[in-house]
């Protein structure tokens, strides 16, 4: 058993789980040949196999924890309809555009969730953290020379895409973040692996089924080889990693934090792919930095509401712990 440790080790695991997450794109290029979706499903539904068989007997225990399955089955939903979304949004609106909309949204729909849900208001700090990340991730974004075929008529749809992938990112995170949480169903919380292996294992086999009817060129070289890169490292271990980071913030924080995502994906397109990018694209660098920084300053203390059946406990709790990770 080990008590919660609230932000120590939360937002390294967050930032490296920003960095697995910004290779994809680079890796997706070794493959062009291979439809967009296609490349989302394998991801979602081969590291979900992973994940799902080497957790095999707590998944299945996950499932009688009283008041677990809700959340399993809603992040399960999440992850099934964000990566299908993203990609569409990015077809219609082009590559800067799709991913600014549909990573930028993430933050603010899951701190309105929060909002909803639990009461927790947004700190002045947090927003303003937020606006001068996301602004940062744009100019970047705006900087890269590879707009895809995104034209005026399908603007509009891609814009709603990827807005609704960033509603589908945030409930994601917020459910995954609600199974590691003590709360009064769950006093000690569920351990990150269990919580990223039975949702991943729960989409794994729609998100495979999708790849079967999308995957033309799943099983040719180098494709197989890339997506299994893709499923095993970004996926299976990138979302560990995000789950083990939830346990330890809050989603709207943690979902700032992964605005990081485009900013690796830049870089890694610029020195190994050699995209063009034009030298304003680098002011957006500070501007990601310091409202990282931001959001680490001077924390706002909220009284949170009663506890209920499934309101998390306050971090640090005496009774609060949780299974070891």
């Amino acid at each position: 058993m080990t008590a919660i440790q609230p932000t120590r080790w939360g937002a390294p695991a967050i930032i490296t789980t920003a960095t697995l997450w910004g290779t994809t794109g680079v890796a997706a290029v070794l493959i062009p040949q291979e439809n967009p979706v296609a490349v989302g499903a394998a991801s979602v539904g081969v590291g979900g196999i992973i994940l799902g068989l080497i957790s095999l007997k707590a998944v299945l225990k996950s499932f009688r924890t009283r008041g677990a399955t809700r959340y399993i089955l809603l992040g399960a939903l999440g992850l099934m309809m964000y990566m299908p979304l993203f990609y569409v949004s990015v077809s219609l609106t082009g590559a800067a555009l799709g991913t600014i909309i549909s990573i930028g949204s993430g933050p603010l729909f899951a701190g309105l969730l929060e909002w909803v849900v639990d009461g927790k208001r947004v700190t002045i700090t947090w927003t303003a953290a937020m606006l001068v990340t996301v602004a940062g991730a744009g100019i970047l974004l705006a900087a890269r020379e590879d707009h895809g075929t995104g034209d005026a008529a399908g603007l509009v749809p891609g814009i709603v895409a990827g807005l609704v992938a960033g509603i589908t990112y945030a409930l994601y995170a917020f459910a995954t973040g609600r199974l590691i949480q003590p709360c009064a169903n769950r006093p000690e919380g569920m351990a990150h692996r269990t919580v990223v292996a039975a949702i991943q294992g729960t989409a794994a086999l729609p998100m495979l089924g999708l790849l079967a009817f999308t995957g033309e060129n799943t099983f040719t070289t180098p494709v197989w080889a890339v997506l299994l890169y893709l499923a095993v490292i970004p996926t299976a271990l990138g979302h560990t990693l995000f789950a083990f980071g939830l346990g330890r913030m809050k989603a709207s924080t943690a979902t700032l934090y992964t605005v990081l995502e485009p900013v690796v994906a830049t870089v890694l397109a610029v020195l190994i792919i050699g995209e063009a990018f034009r030298p304003e694209g680098w002011f957006g660098f500070p501007l990601v930095i310091a409202g990282l920084v931001l959001v680490n300053v001077a924390p706002t203390k909220r009284r949170p509401k009663p506890a209920s059946a499934e309101t998390a406990l306050p971090a640090g709790q005496p009774a609060g712990t949780r299974a070891a990770s």
